[in-house]
């Protein structure tokens, strides 16, 4: 009952399909945004009348999902016990959290790791 209650009214375009002219506006409000700076997301949502995710979500299939399947990626995985700082572009992740890109987004460069000599005494082969 809430929900039905202070739901607002749905956006113009919501759940729509795209079309080319959609496409066009959302890249050219992308570069008016500077989707690489900040959160712009919810702006380009008002404009569009759709909701962000929509939004978001075609943006990446448009330029990032085209952009990264064309450069090889290096992998690492890193640990994080504390928070980072995160300003306005970025969402916070929870602490201990791994993200492992499939390989079919995101090729992997080639290996190119040599261990220095000093570090060999350390090394234990059967967990690399």
């Amino acid at each position: 009952q809430f929900h039905d209650r202070f739901a607002g009214k749905p956006l113009l375009k919501e759940g729509a399909p795209w079309t080319k002219e959609d496409d066009k506006k959302l890249m050219d409000l992308a570069e008016e945004y500077d989707v690489n700076f900040g959160d712009p997301w919810i702006y380009l949502s008002w404009e569009l009348q759709r909701r962000e995710s929509e939004v978001r979500d075609r943006y990446v299939e448009l330029v990032v999902k085209p952009r990264e399947r064309q450069t090889l990626h290096e992998f690492a995985i890193t640990k994080s016990s504390r928070p980072l700082h995160m300003n306005r572009k970025f969402r916070m992740i929870p602490p201990d959290l791994y993200i492992v890109p499939s390989e079919t987004n995101f090729p992997l460069a080639p290996r190119k790791f040599e261990l220095p000599s000093a570090f060999a005494a350390y090394r234990q082969d059967d967990i690399f």
